[in-house]
């Protein structure tokens, strides 16, 4: 219900309406009146004399300076100021003194309450007016900002943080609203694209894009605004840009869409990848397997050709062998060396093509050190055999697990100046594997060589091809196998050990190599 009060009559000249309220009340009303509207707002509302003493305080002082109103009075309003705002308040205190107008002063600080509660404060100072002796104070009426800073502070270093993480961006990172205007762009842009971030934003996204995408990209958001449809959100495509200088360079795009609180349309964010020089290095890769592809087979070729007659020389050389003298024996073992390092050579550019079939472990060693026998007698070099009766039969290329430990027996003995003893053995592992051993009681393994063992061409022999082991190894490996050296053996010189599995190496296809 209104009540009207337009003919009312006004008080004496000079008197609001709400004036003529305030007299017509009695000193008690007025008294509650003052405690409800000042006594308990929310707000700290303070008078203080000219020395900065406190002369009235309200309940928010509970609250602000962690004791009761009465407790307050006569202590000096500095003395609950933060120490970092002491200075600054005290400054503006004495330059409140000199001010001779009726407005209002803003200011703010920290309070700080006998409980060490940190209070932000924006302060309205109104000066009062002075008496016979001099200024008499300011009533003040202070606001609680706490959350509010506090949200700014955390706003503050949420954008710190967000500019720091898009600066530290390796690949250019590109923020556009829903209709294409770049609204933050990374500093990656600049050695990609060629503009730095400032030339990018606020204009279109397309100035980066080459026809036919430039004049569509518009009509593509437009697009997916009314539909919602995409062909681009959360996946990665390939598209060309155009730098500032004008080449085009090929990158990969990933873009997502980020739904900002209070914002009524998307934003779009936009990760760019400059893959051009690492699709000139794929084909250049491409390239280059190519032609080592074609240098394999001419290698596989030529190999196949040189292997044939060379299988008759050696079968020549073998049936002459009796019949030559002492001076011509040692010539016939130099070409037998030459031979073994023709034919290492030649396996080394040749692929394997492995003929498995059941093998067993002393069938092996009985054929290898028969078909070596001459040359180990002769350097006075004795093998012994130890083969686990445990040990089960394995599938595999029995020539090539032949070639293998025939290599490794002849490096053990030419090791060896002045002769020694080579052990072969074998034993079935736990894991259901064979191992197969050849170790010496020589001067061992170099140190100088231990990391560079399997690697080709590197050999400490004056006449070695350096192949043999990188030979033996891929043997092995094509096998399902590992060959490494181990130390610790019990012969105290160089050990070797072969891991094959019993089930034979297996295809590309899952299946055991036929």
């Amino acid at each position: 219900m209104t009540r009207d009060v337009s003919n009312r009559p006004a008080g004496p000249a000079g008197e609001s309406p709400g004036e003529g309220v305030l007299a017509a009340l009695g000193a008690a009303d007025r008294h509650e009146l003052f405690r409800v509207l000042v006594g308990e707002a929310d707000d700290l509302i303070t008078q203080v004399d000219a020395e900065g003493r406190l002369l009235y305080v309200n309940a928010a002082s509970r609250r602000v300076y962690g004791i009761e109103p009465g407790e307050a009075l006569g202590l000096s309003a500095f003395g609950f100021v933060h120490p970092d705002d002491v200075e600054r308040t005290r400054r503006a205190f004495r330059t409140w003194l000199t001010h001779d107008g009726g407005d209002a002063l803003r200011f703010e600080n920290r309070q700080v309450g006998r409980d060490g509660r940190v209070t932000a404060m924006v302060w309205t100072v109104y000066p009062l007016p002075p008496g016979p002796d001099g200024p008499a104070g300011f009533a003040s009426i202070a606001r609680d900002v706490t959350h509010r800073r506090l949200a700014e502070q955390a706003l503050a270093a949420s954008e710190t943080l967000h500019r720091a993480l898009l600066d530290g961006m390796l690949d250019p990172v590109v923020t556009i609203d829903h209709l294409g205007t770049v609204q933050t762009a990374s500093r990656s842009v600049q050695p990609v694209f060629g503009y730095a971030p400032d030339e990018l934003v606020g204009r279109n996204i397309n100035m980066l894009m080459v026809e036919p995408y430039r004049g569509e990209h518009d009509g593509y958001l437009a697009h997916y605004a009314a539909t919602g449809e995409t062909g681009i959100l959360n996946r990665t495509r390939r598209f060309p840009v155009q730098r500032s200088d004008g080449r085009i360079i090929d990158v990969e795009l990933s873009v997502n869409r980020v739904d900002v609180p209070g914002r009524h349309e998307p934003l779009f964010i936009g990760s760019f990848r400059d893959v051009t020089e690492r699709d000139r290095a794929r084909r250049a890769e491409t390239s280059i397997l190519r032609a080592l592809a074609a240098l394999g087979e001419s290698s596989a070729l030529l190999a196949h050709e040189i292997k044939n007659p060379l299988t008759a020389v050696n079968l020549a050389l073998r049936a002459v062998a009796d019949q030559l003298g002492e001076d011509h024996r040692e010539v016939l073992e130099d070409l037998v060396l030459r031979k073994r390092q023709l034919r290492q050579s030649l396996s080394f550019a040749k692929p394997l093509n492995l003929a498995v079939s059941s093998c067993r472990a002393d069938t092996l060693f009985h054929d290898v050190v028969r078909s070596l026998d001459p040359l180990l007698s002769r350097a006075g070099v004795e093998v012994g055999m130890q083969v686990d009766p445990e040990t089960p039969a394995f599938v595999a290329d029995p020539r090539h697990i032949e070639e293998v430990l025939s290599n490794l027996v002849l490096n053990a003995a030419e090791m060896m100046e002045h002769g020694g003893r080579v052990v072969l053995s074998a034993q079935p592992l736990d894991d259901g594997s064979v191992c197969l051993a050849v170790e010496d009681d020589g001067p061992g393994i170099p140190v100088s060589l231990r990391q560079t063992l399997f690697k080709p061409f590197v050999t400490s022999k004056a006449q070695g091809t350096g192949l043999g082991l990188p030979i033996c190894r891929r043997i092995i490996e094509e096998h399902g196998g590992s060959l490494r050296a181990v130390d610790g053996c019990e012969l105290g010189g160089a050990c070797f050990r072969i891991v094959l599995p019993v089930a034979g190496p297996v295809d590309d296809g899952g299946g055991e190599a036929a």
